[in-house]
């Protein structure tokens, strides 16, 4: 099967937050690439820009390679990131499955992401290897 394919891009840059994301749909997985600082107030606004993505693209499995972005967020916004951005997205029935693919080096700090997501009923993971993460969203 040809694989569908919608390329996009965002940018935004306010005093709070800039990023970019780059967006491609290949059958019903949105693959994204994610660049700028690693902020709570970035990592809110391109969790809300992914979920729309995805209700406009209709996909509810994701792969986010995050390992251009710099930074990192403490424990207690990597909490808060959960708790609080991610419980809206629960509302919306749109996202599923959900692939986080980040540098070796931050694999410590995702291990608890991981852990804060699933004991709230989120299904994602975090890989160091792109190709690992599009077998899990396969399952």
């Amino acid at each position: 099967m040809a694989s569908q394919s919608v390329k996009e891009w965002i940018q935004e840059e306010h005093a709070e937050v800039s990023f970019k994301l780059t967006m491609e749909k290949q059958e019903d997985i949105l693959h994204i690439k994610a660049e700028g600082e690693r902020t709570f107030k970035t990592l809110m606004k391109i969790t809300e820009q992914i979920m729309e993505a995805c209700r406009q693209n209709n996909t509810c499995r994701v792969v986010v390679d995050v390992r251009a972005m710099g930074g990192k967020l403490n424990t207690w916004e990597t909490f808060k990131l959960v708790t609080s951005c991610f419980s809206r997205v629960r509302n919306w029935h749109v996202l599923r499955k959900a692939a986080i693919v980040d540098r070796e080096d931050a694999r410590s700090r995702y291990k608890f992401l991981e852990t804060v997501a699933d004991n709230r009923g989120y299904n994602l993971r975090v890989f160091e290897d792109t190709s690992e993460a599009m077998k899990w969203l396969a399952l």
